[in-house]
C-alpha cells in the first residue's frame, strides 16, 4: 500500500512539474512577445522624433532592453529545462 502511494505521489511530482515548465515556458514566449512589440513601437516612435538625440537615446534604450531580456529569457529558458 505504501508503495502505491509513493508511486502515485511520485507520478503527481512528474505531472506538476511538467505542467509548471509548460506555464513558465508559455509565459516567457508571451512576455517576449509583448516587450518586443513595445520596444518596437518605441524604435517607430524614435524614428519620427526630430531631435537626433532623442532618437539616440530612445534606440539605445530599446537596444539595452532587447539584450537584458534576452539573457533573462535564456537563462529561465534554461532552467525550465
Amino acid at each position: 500500500m505504501e508503495r502505491a502511494v509513493a508511486a502515485r505521489t511520485a507520478n503527481i511530482r512528474v505531472v506538476v512539474r511538467e505542467a509548471g515548465k509548460a506555464a513558465g515556458g508559455a509565459w516567457l514566449d508571451a512576455y517576449e512577445k509583448s516587450l518586443t512589440n513595445l520596444l518596437a513601437f518605441e524604435n517607430q516612435a524614435a524614428g519620427a522624433s526630430q531631435s537626433d538625440w532623442i532618437s539616440a537615446l530612445a534606440k539605445a534604450h530599446t537596444g539595452f532592453i532587447a539584450n537584458i531580456t534576452t539573457a533573462y529569457t535564456k537563462a529561465a529558458r534554461g532552467l525550465l529545462k
